[in-house]
C-alpha cells in the first residue's frame, strides 16, 4: 500500500464512539483536525443489514438498548449523513475512512472514494463480505486484533488472490 512517502501512517479511531449523534461525530473529526493524524476512521453499520431484531443470542452490551439490533438502528447514519461526515474530513486534510459490516456499507463506502476498505478482526474471515471489497479494487488493510496468525495468513491470501492490494495492520484487541 503507498501511502504518502512510506511514512508512518496514523489513524485516529472513533469506531462508534459518536453513539449516534452526528454532531458529536462532527467534533470529532474537528477535534483530530490539526493534530497531524492522517486519517480518521469509523465504523459504517446498517442494522437491518447486521442484524435482526430476534437477535437475541448476543451478548448485551447497551444498558439503552434492548439488542444489538436496536443499537445498531440507534447509532447508525444514512448515506447522506456519511457523504457529509467525508466531506468534512475531506475538508480538513484528514482521509475518511470507515469499518464496514455489511455489503451495503461497502457500497456506500466505495461511493465515497475511500482510500482503503479497513476489516476488522472480527470479520477477517468473512470471506464473502471481503470479496464484495474486492469487487472494487481499492487497497484493503486486515486487522489482526483478534485473528490467530493462520487466520491472517489466510485473509492476505484471499485478497492478494483477487489481485488486490492490502496491507495487515497490527492490532491488540
Amino acid at each position: 500500500m503507498k501511502f504518502k512517502n512510506n511514512k508512518c501512517f496514523v489513524m485516529a479511531e472513533v469506531g462508534q464512539a459518536h453513539e449516534g449523534s452526528l454532531s458529536i461525530a462532527h467534533s470529532y473529526i474537528d477535534a483530530l483536525a490539526d493534530s497531524g493524524i492522517d486519517a480518521i476512521k469509523f465504523q459504517t453499520h446498517f442494522a437491518e443489514h447486521e442484524s435482526t431484531k430476534r437477535d437475541m443470542f448476543r451478548t448485551k452490551f447497551s444498558y439503552q438498548d434492548a439488542t444489538r439490533y436496536d443499537y445498531w438502528k440507534r447509532i447508525q447514519f444514512s448515506e447522506d449523513e456519511w457523504s457529509g461526515l467525508n466531506k468534512h474530513a475531506r475538508e480538513v486534510g484528514l482521509d475518511f475512512i470507515s469499518t464496514p459490516f455489511s455489503n451495503h456499507a461497502v457500497d456506500i463506502l466505495a461511493d465515497l472514494s475511500v482510500p482503503f476498505f479497513k476489516v476488522g478482526s472480527g470479520d477477517l474471515l468473512s470471506f464473502s463480505l471481503i470479496e464484495h471489497m474486492c469487487k472494487y479494487q481499492i487497497p484493503i488493510v486486515l486487522s489482526s486484533g483478534m485473528a490467530t496468525l493462520e487466520e491472517c495468513k489466510a485473509a492476505i491470501k484471499f485478497v492478494k488472490d483477487k489481485n488486490v492490494e492490502c496491507a495487515l495492520m497490527q492490532c491488540t484487541t
